[in-house]
């Protein structure tokens, strides 16, 4: 969490209250039975982790140069719902730590990626640009922006038959398939849309990729931790695996 002052109070910061009530909820997890497809609503934080690794293995110099990111030639398609639409912007005013240059010496700009579910850009420095012959991006950083939809959280969980609100998720980086598997991690059962009860040794496994066209909702809150700003995240076609 980065903050211009210390005026608030440490607990009322970002969802501090709330993950400190969720770790309260996770001293005695249960483990999920069987294996089932569902839906998973990211936290922020986790969401946060997808959009890292976004620019690892979609828009990064090495896998435009060398063309094997799934959307190396997606400029101006859709690879997303309509209602998705992501940012890198180091001058929202809820960004604490601005970039002013970019790592090869330009003005950082705000630049979009990801706008009504088409993507614009990708996160090629001046060399990357050069190399793979596309436009260079507008910065270097990470201020990852994620606009906000028009759902609740409450109503989020309510929709959910059946699935997880996963806090991050324990894994290797994908390969640039999009092909993700690993444990559910700060993470809580959700059936016929009421949270059951803290889940261990849970598995899940998706496409990373493949993820932005199965986006149900968007929550109409936002957490702005002074470095990004997002929303949870709920998609569908998750394979979920207990014990």
């Amino acid at each position: 969490m980065t903050m211009e002052n210390l005026d608030t109070p440490f607990i009322e910061l970002g969802k501090i209250r709330k993950d400190l009530a969720e770790a309260e909820q996770s001293v005695n997890p249960v483990p999920i039975e069987g294996k089932f497809e569902g839906q998973l609503i990211f936290t922020p934080e986790c969401f946060r982790a997808l959009m890292y690794t976004y620019m690892e293995i979609a828009l990064s110099d090495d896998v435009i140069i060398d063309n094997s990111s799934l959307w190396r030639n997606k400029i101006g398609q859709k690879v997303a719902v309509d209602s998705f639409n992501a940012s890198i912007k180091p001058w929202d005013e809820r960004i604490i730590n601005h970039e002013y240059h970019t790592n090869d010496g330009f003005r950082s700009e705000d630049y979009t990626i990801i706008e009504n579910g088409m993507l614009k850009s990708f996160a090629t420095t001046l060399f990357g640009a050069n190399k793979a012959k596309v436009d260079r991006a507008g910065n270097t950083d990470l201020c990852y922006v994620v606009e906000p939809g028009d759902t609740s959280l409450d109503d989020m969980i309510k929709n959910v038959k059946k699935g997880l609100i996963v806090g991050s998720i324990s894994c290797g980086e994908p390969r640039t398939n999009g092909e993700l598997a690993g444990v559910a991690k700060n993470a809580f059962y959700v059936e016929n849309g009421e949270i059951k009860n803290a889940v261990s040794e849970t598995m899940v496994s998706f496409n990373a990729i493949k993820i932005l066209e199965n986006i149900v909702s968007i929550s109409k809150e936002v957490l702005a931790n002074g470095d990004w700003v997002l929303p949870y995240i709920c998609v569908d076609g998750v394979t979920i695996s207990g014990k």
